[in-house]
């Protein structure tokens, strides 16, 4: 499987497309804006678009959900937890930063250990509440590859001040899902570089931060 980072202009969020070279068949992970370059790399690649995957519902990571749904013809899939916050321009934060009560449907509701195949990939859902309530991570273990959205960084996490964030929920999210997975998993988070799961474990500081406070 081939990885394609487009880092959006605004925000700098990382925008996935994840696909096999031998079949075009892939899956766009957590379209945030920049639709047209989206676009563009899928229509010059040729790829067929299996699913739109979102780990979470805030503004930076749907903006170009519609518009990449409209041209692939993909479903829109989410946390089954999720569908209110990315329904919501209030919840999800476009209005207060648009302007605009931009929502976005799920048509394929993810729970925990759902397995969604592209291209010949399986690919699990796990569910990482903490930066929000319903906000999942995409892992193919046969590839040894996590797409972690907001739930973990480079050295870092999401933000839990947000509506439906908790940091000691976050922290248990991390530890049970995340910390479990090979050390040598790579890990392609929603902002900023690459990492793997022996690294965070060893360097992580925001990590065991909330059980260390309590």
């Amino acid at each position: 499987m081939n990885i394609k980072k487009i880092v959006t202009k605004t925000y700098q969020e990382n925008v996935y497309v994840y696909y096999d070279e031998a079949s075009k068949v892939g899956a766009v992970i957590d379209p945030g804006s920049d639709a047209k370059d989206i676009i563009k790399f899928l229509d010059e690649t040729g790829l067929k678009i299996e699913y739109i995957l979102l780990t979470h519902g805030h503004f930076d990571h749907i903006m170009a959900v519609k518009e990449v749904a409209a041209h692939t013809g993909a479903p829109v899939a989410a946390g089954v937890d999720e569908r209110e916050l990315l329904g919501s321009g209030t919840l999800n934060f476009a209005m207060e930063v648009y302007g605009t009560d931009y929502g976005v449907s799920v048509d394929v509701p993810l729970k925990d250990g759902d397995v969604l195949n592209v291209g010949g990939a399986r690919i699990k859902v796990l569910h990482t509440p903490g930066h929000t309530k319903g906000g999942v991570c995409f892992y193919d273990e046969a590839e040894g590859v996590l797409f972690s959205g907001d739930t973990l960084f480079h050295e870092s996490i999401g933000r839990t001040d947000f509506p439906g964030g908790n940091m000691n929920t976050l922290d248990a999210s991390i530890k049970s899902k995340i910390y479990t997975l090979p050390p040598q998993t790579l890990i392609y988070p929603g902002h900023m570089r690459m990492t793997t799961v022996e690294h965070e474990i060893k360097n992580n500081p925001f990590v065991n931060l909330a059980s260390s406070k309590a």
